[in-house]
């Protein structure tokens, strides 16, 4: 990402590269923030970023990849997020929905990402799914806002407190439901003694 510089008057200046003339001259694209302070400086930089991908975007279009999407979005981002924010989109990127992000998003279609969807529930909590669809949708509304989602996600897992008795000891558990069942079937030692209401989906504090 281009960094801005500090100008002689206090301002922000962030150069990104536009083109090369005929006589292969390189022309820039500047963008300055009147703000002096740091804000200012991440701004500058936001900005400058936000243009270099959406001409991205524009030069090419029909061959910008799900995988070149997702990295210029999140590179558009990195002055104004959290590092952990940023950190977390990069992770998702590298692991998440892996099966659409060779595909060019000009091809991508409410099925295809509805299948990738469902087989990423497999594997992950109906959370970790949603929240890596609300960044491909986030995704999608920056290089490709006429295409609106209308995938069907996982709902929403509500954890159960379950009472397990060794002998003379209580001993209070709280599971997903799925993991409760796997319990039960592996025949853990004790027996369920009582259900408990429903605690958030988040789980136990």
């Amino acid at each position: 990402m281009a960094k801005a510089k500090k100008l002689p008057s206090g301002s922000w200046r962030c150069q990104v590269y536009d083109y090369t003339d005929a006589q292969g001259k390189r022309h820039y694209k500047s963008f300055t923030v009147d703000d002096p302070s740091a804000a200012g400086r991440r701004e500058a930089e936001r900005l400058a970023a936000t243009w270099a991908a959406q001409k991205t975007m524009e030069s090419n279009p029909s061959t910008m990849t799900l995988k070149a999407a997702f990295s210029a979005y999140i590179e558009a981002r990195e002055a104004i997020l959290s590092p952990a924010t940023i950190r977390e989109y990069k992770r998702s990127a590298k692991t998440d929905l892996q099966e659409l992000m060779p595909l060019k998003i000009c091809d991508l279609t409410q099925e295809t990402i509805q299948q990738a969807v469902n087989h990423e529930s497999l594997t992950h909590s109906s959370k970790s799914v949603r929240n890596m669809h609300g960044l491909l949708s986030a995704v999608l509304q920056a290089y490709r806002p006429a295409f609106a989602l209308r995938t069907s996600l996982p709902q929403k897992e509500h954890w159960l407190r379950l009472r397990y008795c060794h002998g003379t000891t209580d001993s209070p558990r709280c599971l997903r439901p799925d993991a409760a069942r796997r319990n039960m079937r592996a025949g853990q030692p004790g027996h369920i003694r009582e259900r408990c209401p429903r605690l958030p989906e988040h789980g136990p504090q």
